[in-house]
């Protein structure tokens, strides 16, 4: 088996993580930019697999569901969703 250098299979791995699609049923990825408390900052960077609109004060307000079943406040500027 040929010997392939550290570098270039970083570099397979990171091209093979742009191309494959994400298929286990996350909508996005949860980045606390004005959601602000110590939950955020603790499940940034976790998908997130479903999304309500919460009726009340704050229009943009939403509700995201984790994989652990918890659900969390959040605003749309938190998320990136899958493309």
């Amino acid at each position: 088996m040929p010997r392939v250098g550290f570098a270039r299979l970083k570099a397979v791995k990171v091209e093979a993580m742009k191309t494959t699609p994400v298929n286990d049923g996350r909508l996005g990825t949860f980045r606390p930019e004005r959601t602000r408390d110590g939950e955020a900052w603790a499940r940034g960077g976790q998908p997130f697999y479903d999304v309500n609109r919460v009726d009340g004060h704050l229009p943009d307000l939403l509700e995201i569901l984790f994989g652990d079943g918890a659900w969390m406040l959040a605003f749309p500027e938190d998320l990136v969703w899958v493309q």
